[in-house]
């Protein structure tokens, strides 16, 4: 009974978090998961933007990620209208 219940609550956590990262690389889940650690709200949306980038959007900020190279290409955050988004750039 208690394996049948581990069983199933592990099968269910992996089935709801492999949806979150669906048809990301085992390196890009990586990726994505190492800049959810360092934001402070929860990731709210993740899509390919091209062959090697992803768009990682949160709350107000969102990521432009290169799987190829393993760095941020660019950072926006959103304006004190809440409906302007303000690049950052690589550089942030």
């Amino acid at each position: 009974m208690i394996k049948t219940i581990i069983l199933a609550s592990t099968l269910l956590f992996s089935v709801v978090t492999d949806d979150k990262y669906k048809g990301l690389t085992k390196e890009e889940r990586k990726f994505v998961k190492n800049i959810e650690l360092i934001e402070l709200e929860t990731l709210q949306n993740i899509y390919r933007a091209s062959d090697n980038t992803i768009m990682v959007e949160f709350g107000s900020i969102k990521y432009l990620l290169n799987s190829e190279t393993g760095h941020v290409d660019n950072v926006w955050i959103l304006g004190d209208d809440d409906t302007t988004w303000e690049e950052l750039g690589s550089e942030y």
